[in-house]
């Protein structure tokens, strides 16, 4: 089982897998199963739903999947299906640590929109052979996380904050 230190970052994994189509039909059963539900009905709009939470917590995810993705940029995939209605909005999904990052070993787009401005260490990204280009880190400013960006431009990826 991989490990990853961050529930979110699974979860940001975990809906770039789904526009593979992994993962998505029990979530959507276990979703429709407890939409006909009084709890489910007294949810507020951006409540996360228990079991489908549960579901991806507890995956497994094979290395032949995380050698698939080639882009990490997590978009509505997994989040659609974890709230009952999830706006795109709202931090509570944000990354905080990236230890487990390096099983994408085929990773060459690293996509920095969902972490969080606490993050202090994207040393991780050091590890992942196949990285081309990173963006969407808004936090360049911080003296550890500029080290690292500096290191990856050494190893000639490219950069864009």
């Amino acid at each position: 089982m991989k490990d990853f230190d961050d529930i979110h970052l699974k979860l940001g994994i975990i809906s770039c897998l789904t526009d593979f189509g992994y993962y998505i039909d029990e979530a959507e059963k276990l979703k429709h199963r407890k939409s006909y539900s009084r709890e489910y009905q007294e949810l507020s709009y951006s409540s996360m739903l228990p079991e489908v939470f549960a579901y991806y917590r507890d995956l497994d995810i094979p290395q032949e999947f995380l050698d698939k993705i080639l882009v990490f940029s997590p978009g509505a995939g997994c989040y659609n299906l974890l709230v009952k209605e999830w706006d795109g909005e709202g931090d509570e999904f944000e990354i905080v640590n990236l230890n487990g990052i390096q099983y994408l070993r085929n990773m060459i787009e690293f996509d920095g929109q969902m972490l969080s401005e606490t993050m202090a260490d994207i040393s991780k990204l050091l590890e992942c052979p196949n990285l081309k280009r990173v963006y969407n880190i808004h936090f360049a400013d911080n003296k550890e996380i500029a080290e690292v960006l500096c290191q990856l431009k050494t190893k000639g990826v490219e950069v864009i904050l």
